[in-house]
């Protein structure tokens, strides 16, 4: 009986309503977190991808083995920083690749092992589609942005809210009154609810893009936690 009860109340949760659970569902805002940071390092990771390109360009002169190899090394530093985060952040538990060899006997060997690794080059993958992420990440910081602003406006109005440019041009919107006030706080309300949705779609491809290439995914066996392969 208490088994049903608990049932009930898990079902019954406002986190499981259809459209608007997403404002009560702890999730949706672990997944805007990572929204946020997915912005600047982004971006970030694009300086690198270019530094890899630079390296693989001066091949020829030597000097770009030595930067090619570096930017491996540092991409797999930054990918162990990223299945961490997809960790905490996107609901999943990945665990590293173990496809680095252990059996080589000389410096050189200890160097090519990561070269011939998967995992190394899996990184540079999630590295450069992470770009993607971060361009994408503009639009729901965008519509959180100008939906807090008009969410708002029934306790600030009168007031001027700029919502963006068109061909240079600032698009402003005149709150005069009560009602274009109401008006305004719906909209803003809508706005911040489609940017959730935005924040868990984007959860919902990169928590795919990490499992298939940060690392090898993990599930609870008889109270043990094992590698799924």
């Amino acid at each position: 009986m208490l088994r049903i009860i608990m049932d009930f109340i898990s079902a019954s949760s406002p986190s499981k309503l259809p459209v608007i659970g997403v404002l009560v569902d702890a999730s949706t805002y672990k997944h805007l977190l990572y929204l946020l940071m997915a912005l600047p390092l982004g971006f970030a990771y694009s300086a690198l991808f270019s530094i890899l390109v630079v390296g693989i360009a001066l091949t020829v002169i030597g000097i770009g083995v030595l930067i090619l190899l570096a930017a491996l090394f540092i991409t797999r530093g930054i990918a162990r920083f990223e299945r961490w985060l997809a960790n905490q952040l996107l609901d999943v538990e990945l665990d590293t690749y173990d496809d680095v060899a252990t059996d080589t006997d000389s410096t050189f060997g200890d160097l090519t092992k990561y070269l011939e690794a998967a995992s190394t080059w899996r990184g540079v993958g999630f590295l450069s589609m992470k770009f993607f992420i971060a361009v994408f990440a503009l639009i729901p910081l965008f519509v959180l942005a100008n939906g807090l602003s008009l969410l708002v406006a029934p306790l600030r109005y009168p007031y001027t809210a700029r919502l963006g440019e068109v061909n240079d041009e600032p698009v402003r919107w005149s709150i005069e009154t009560f009602p274009e006030a109401l008006l305004a706080g719906l909209i803003g309300a809508v706005g911040i609810l489609i940017m959730f949705h935005l924040a868990n779609l984007s959860a919902y491809i990169t928590r795919h893009m990490a499992t298939a290439l940060l690392g090898v995914e993990m599930s609870t066996v008889d109270g043990k936690t094992t590698s799924r392969t």
